[in-house]
């Protein structure tokens, strides 16, 4: 067979078409998985140390899925329910107060344009008993709960917005989560 001249070229063509539609959509479709998490699953974030759990753990409602693209076990867990996100970050600025890592969330929301805190931040215990900050979010069409928690090593900086109808509703689900918050003995 001659692959010389135009035969050549159109195969070489269709080659390249399949390869710059097809990629992009192979590429969009593993980016925005999002993965189901079953009910109750207890998901940990933050490095681990050798022989040792991840320092931060949450227990997820029904519902819920991992956003694969925002979730870096290592530093964050991003959930999705619909079009309302919880994102738990650990934080590592050693000592801080809940109330510095509150003042430093806010003035990251004023640089990314993400929702500000709408209310005054309000003492906040998780279900182990760790002590922070919560207060109300609101900002471009969504609104939210924002908290904060510190221990002698590192923090956490929990998010969780959505449009407000859909909000309202995953409310509760929300507070249950920053509630069941955990460090693990390493990060007490």
């Amino acid at each position: 067979m001659d692959w010389s001249g135009w035969q050549y070229t159109a195969g070489l063509t269709a080659v390249l078409v399949v390869l710059c539609a097809g990629l992009p959509m192979i590429d969009s479709a593993v980016r925005d998985s999002e993965i189901s998490v079953p009910p109750g699953s207890v998901m940990q974030v933050g490095a681990a140390h050798p022989g040792d759990k991840r320092p931060v753990a949450l227990t997820v409602p029904a519902g819920w899925a991992v956003d694969a693209r925002d979730t870096d076990l290592f530093s964050r867990i991003t959930l999705r329910s619909g079009p309302t996100r919880f994102s738990v970050s650990v934080v590592t600025p050693r000592q801080a107060t809940p109330r510095q890592l509150w003042d430093g969330r806010d003035k990251i929301a004023v640089l990314t344009g993400g929702p500000r805190a709408a209310t005054r931040p309000v003492p906040a215990t998780t279900d182990q008993g760790v002590t922070g900050l919560a207060g109300e979010l609101a900002g471009r069409g969504q609104i939210g709960i924002a908290s904060v928690f510190a221990r002698p090593t590192l923090g956490t900086d929990v998010t969780a917005t959505g449009p407000p109808e859909d909000f309202r509703h995953k409310a509760d689900q929300v507070r249950g989560m920053v509630r069941s918050i955990q460090f693990t003995k390493s990060a007490r």
